[in-house]
């Protein structure tokens, strides 16, 4: 992501604080900026208000990792992620 950011001249700044909490997410401070990036429990941990639920709900049911965004606390966003198995690996996965 860094380098397409640095490819289309986006500014990028460091965070003072970045903390990863194990299957939940990531924590950083930017600023006086706080951006959550992760799963529900980390959302709810910090009280973010998530009114996708449904849709976060039927994602996983896909068999998707949802990630989501959220800056001071108020849910912006979010990413479904799904893994892919490449052909020329389906010899060594099966």
């Amino acid at each position: 992501m860094i380098r397409r950011a640095n490819e289309l001249n986006v500014e990028t700044t460091h965070p003072q604080e970045f903390e990863a909490i194990g299957g939940q997410g990531v924590i950083a401070t930017v600023g006086s900026t706080q951006v959550l990036l992760g799963n529900g429990r980390l959302m709810e941990a910090h009280g973010v208000d998530i009114n996708l639920q449904s849709k976060i709900t039927e994602l996983e049911a896909e068999g998707k990792t949802v990630m989501l965004l959220a800056v001071n606390n108020k849910l912006e966003g979010g990413i479904a992620l799904a893994d892919t198995v490449r052909e020329e690996a389906v010899g060594v996965v099966a």
